[in-house]
């Protein structure tokens, strides 16, 4: 009788959550900060996280070590040495969250690592070609998952130039959903969607900067209602639609 093969080992899933306090966990357990031995390792793992497509290792060590080509080379080599060691799980085989190859550097996507700004991103890029219906979860997602500043507490230029984009996008996607949703009634599931005479005023009058006129209700619920339906395990639905209802002319609450 053929005996069965052994599966391939293989990592257990990493999440990435980048809007608030930069945040990692493996198999839902998260990562302290300690453990990344220096706020420029944790950082360099935001960045390379930041797209799915690789960089080229001369691009990041001109961010991260821009003093000299030398020193850049063997400190990129000791922080990525460090960021294996603190993301590898105790007791899993010698497996690898990056792709290392030719000069070129990433996350290694065939361990489907998640992160929120993916989310993100993805609801920036089809918002535009979505139906009015169609935006109540979408806005739902959105104003959950960014509830906080993209990686706050991070003053690096790249970190602050997409920061700052990202409020733009954010503003704008708003701003269209308070305009449409002013014109017409938006219908999800049998509810209507409806704006605070507030709301409606403050997306059809603002162009960028919103703020938000209040603290979202339970801010750590409504983020695990957005990584719940993302996929992120083990965390139960929060807030849904009721968000957008009040903060539909939001920016970054201050």
């Amino acid at each position: 009788q053929a005996r069965q093969q052994a599966a391939p080992p293989r990592l257990p899933p990493l999440h990435l959550l980048s809007f608030g306090a930069f945040q990692v966990r493996i198999q839902g357990r998260p990562v302290p900060d300690q453990a990344f031995r220096g706020q420029r390792n944790k950082w360099l793992l935001a960045y390379l996280a930041r797209s799915s497509r690789t960089q080229t290792e001369e691009r990041v060590r001109e961010i991260f070590w821009p003093e000299e080509l030398e020193r850049g080379r063997k400190g990129l080599s000791n922080s990525l040495f460090r960021l294996r060691r603190c993301l590898r799980p105790e007791g899993s085989p010698v497996l690898d969250y990056f792709s290392r190859t030719e000069e070129v550097l990433g996350l290694l996507m065939d361990w489907e690592p998640w992160l929120d700004l993916w989310v993100v991103e993805d609801i920036f890029s089809r918002f535009k070609t979505l139906q009015p219906a169609q935006w109540v979860e979408d806005i739902d997602q959105l104003i959950a998952l960014t509830q906080a500043p993209y990686l706050d507490g991070c003053y690096m230029d790249w970190a602050v130039e997409r920061r700052e984009q990202i409020q733009l996008e954010l503003t704008e996607a708003l701003l269209i959903a308070s305009q449409k949703a002013t014109e017409a009634q938006l219908l999800s599931s049998g509810a209507r969607l409806e704006l605070s005479p507030a709301a409606t005023r403050r997306g059809s009058t603002e162009s960028c900067g919103l703020a938000c006129p209040g603290p979202l209700p339970t801010g750590t619920a409504g983020r695990s209602a957005a990584l719940h339906r993302a996929g992120h395990p083990g965390i139960a639905p929060g807030i849904r639609t009721r968000a957008f209802h009040r903060t539909a002319g939001m920016g970054y609450p201050g």
